[in-house]
């Protein structure tokens, strides 16, 4: 057996991510790790979302950004744990909670937006009548309604304006009921992307993944 030993007191870590989601459906959102001291993003940090006894429900490594996706398929009901590590830094743990009965979005249109842009959300899982406030974000948006448990199109939101481009969580809560649900919107740049603009010389285009495989760098890419 082998215990990591540090020579020097090891950094700290930043961890942002959902504190609510749904226990039904399909739970989508992003976790983005900083080191406290530096507000660097880590790359490479391991994400794990757990349960009791250590069932392992999710797991991913965060990208040169800081960021890692997960996903969770009906979820149990109550509270995961979120752990992330690196061997250079302190480990963070903690906790993500999930709503009873509910609640999960069923479709984002699109899910890939741009600044100003409409988005339509339906969702389900809420309780009967209740006003759902949606967050883009830190961003709080104008809330939708649910009708019979049920958020419907043409319901939605605009994507503000400025607003930063990247994979950003969108979570919604019941204010009656306090029942959540998480998924990811892409918010984009509207100029077209080029896909030929890979250049071996330029490191701005590119970075090493975990395995030393070149992999696109430009936020543009995917």
């Amino acid at each position: 057996p082998e215990m990591t030993i540090w020579a020097t007191p090891p950094p700290h870590l930043v961890v942002d991510h959902p504190d609510c989601i749904g226990s039904t459906g399909s739970q989508n959102f992003m976790v983005r790790v900083t080191v406290e001291e530096t507000g660097e993003p880590l790359r490479s940090a391991k994400v794990v979302i757990t349960h009791e006894e250590a069932e392992i429900l999710a797991m991913a490594y965060t990208d040169h950004a800081g960021r890692a996706r997960l996903e969770l398929e009906w979820p149990p009901e109550g509270f995961v744990d979120l752990t992330v590590s690196h061997m250079l830094y302190r480990p963070y743990l903690g906790w993500i909670q999930t709503t009873p009965e509910g609640a999960d979005f069923t479709s984002l249109q699109p899910d890939s937006a741009i600044q100003g842009e409409v988005v339509q959300v339906e969702a389900l899982g809420f309780s009967w009548d209740e006003e759902v406030k949606l967050n883009l974000g830190d961003t709080i948006l104008e809330s939708v309604e649910a009708v019979n448990g049920a958020v419907v199109a043409p319901a939605g939101f605009t994507v503000p304006v400025p607003f930063e481009l990247d994979w950003n969580n969108l979570l919604a809560q019941g204010k009656t009921s306090g029942r959540c649900a998480a998924e990811v919107l892409r918010v984009r740049s509207d100029t077209t992307v080029d896909l030929y603009t890979y250049n071996a010389r330029d490191r701005s285009t590119w970075h090493l993944h975990r395995g030393g495989n070149p992999t696109w760098n430009s936020p543009n890419v995917s």
